[in-house]
């Protein structure tokens, strides 16, 4: 039975295996039509549990009954629960509906899962990891391995890149978080073929720095423009509209990874506004978020005494803003590497898993 890798993120998950010829696949999201799972649960009733984009889009109409970012409860000292319809949910069991909604996306294409590689952030403490261990037990899987999510990328893309000793600084910029870990890789020569050897030097980042904060910045000037063109204040928008608003911010933030100019159509209150916006306008509104994200480079590259850095790695798919990965080339021009920036950490969690079985 194939060994999966796990990238359990903040606001979303994705889930990926290696097939028989070793090469990485990442398990389709059928139901939502996309790569990856959105973290996001939504308590419609006592008998149903939406998990993924639709409860996610519930948040403006119905956000009293909808979780999102448990992650950050896992293994804290003062546990969290969450009541609905007169039943109390631990985060550990929060996290196994949408595990447990991980192992279905394998099963509805035919396949069958168990053990598992899970992927946590570098930082996190032997409380997170018990409470991680103890959710992935709870949707069915058998456990059989721990990576932190640098080591993961970094492993996914040095098995595709063939390179030798390096120092290699990932810069992952996911939905929620901002982590940033210097690596070194010393690679290991096992009968003729090679193995990469990671090693954490320095780590860095956020847990409130990820691209919804982008996200949010490109709500609210939406938002102020539709205010602006109809005569209203943002408390005259109605939940609908505000949903609207929220359910073209993603599409209009891809639009601008790629064109100069974006616009959105928004019904208010029966009339069609039209909103446009520029990737310069974008830029201005986040210039502080991107500044954010280099004082974290700077401090990691500090704590490692200013080692030279050979290898640059983009993870996550907020680094797929121009505004992000022109500063990172500035910084270290030559240098800027990507490889499946949205899947390489539940890539790498697979191999490690494999590496796990091998040996």
């Amino acid at each position: 039975m194939a060994i999966y890798g796990i990238d359990f993120g903040y606001s979303k998950a994705c889930i990926a295996t290696l097939d028989s010829n070793g090469y990485p696949v990442v398990i389709r999201n059928l139901r939502d039509g996309s790569d990856e799972l959105a973290t996001a649960l939504f308590f419609e009733s006592a008998d149903n549990v939406v998990i993924g984009s639709c409860a996610k889009e519930m948040i403006e109409t119905d956000g009293e009954r909808v979780i999102q970012f448990v992650k950050r409860d896992l293994g804290q000292s003062n546990t969290r629960t969450y009541e609905f319809d007169g039943k109390t949910y631990t985060p550990e069991e929060i996290s196994a509906f949408i595990l447990l909604r991980l192992k279905q996306m394998v099963e509805e294409q035919g396949e069958s899962v168990k053990d598992v590689v899970v992927a946590v952030p570098s930082y996190f403490g032997l409380e997170k990891k018990v409470a991680l261990k103890n959710a992935t037990e709870l949707a069915g899987f058998n456990l059989i391995g721990v990576i932190a999510e640098p080591t993961a990328a970094g492993l996914a893309y040095l098995c595709n890149h063939d390179q030798t000793n390096q120092i290699i600084l990932v810069f992952d910029l996911g939905s929620v978080s901002l982590d940033i870990s210097i690596l070194q890789n010393v690679n290991k020569t096992e009968n003729s073929s090679w193995t990469p050897s990671l090693q954490i030097l320095c780590i860095d980042g956020s847990d409130r720095l990820g691209g919804e904060s982008w996200s949010d910045r490109l709500f609210d000037f939406i938002l102020q423009a539709c205010c602006d063109e109809n005569g209203l204040t943002s408390d005259e928008i109605d939940v609908e509209t505000r949903q609207m608003i929220r359910s073209r911010v993603e599409t209009i933030k891809k639009k601008l990874n790629i064109a100069e100019f974006a616009r959105a159509r928004i019904n208010v209150n029966g009339t069609m506004t039209t909103i446009d916006i520029s990737r310069e306008e974008f830029e201005n509104l986040t210039s502080d978020k991107v500044a954010q994200t280099m004082t974290c480079v700077e401090n990691v590259l500090q704590k490692a005494s200013n080692i030279e850095i050979d290898t640059v790695l983009l993870v996550g798919g907020a680094t797929r803003m121009p505004m992000i990965h022109d500063l990172m080339e500035k910084r270290f021009p030559g240098k800027v590497r990507s490889f499946e920036p949205e899947h390489s950490v539940a890539i790498g969690a697979a191999i490690y898993g494999q590496m796990i079985n091998d040996n």
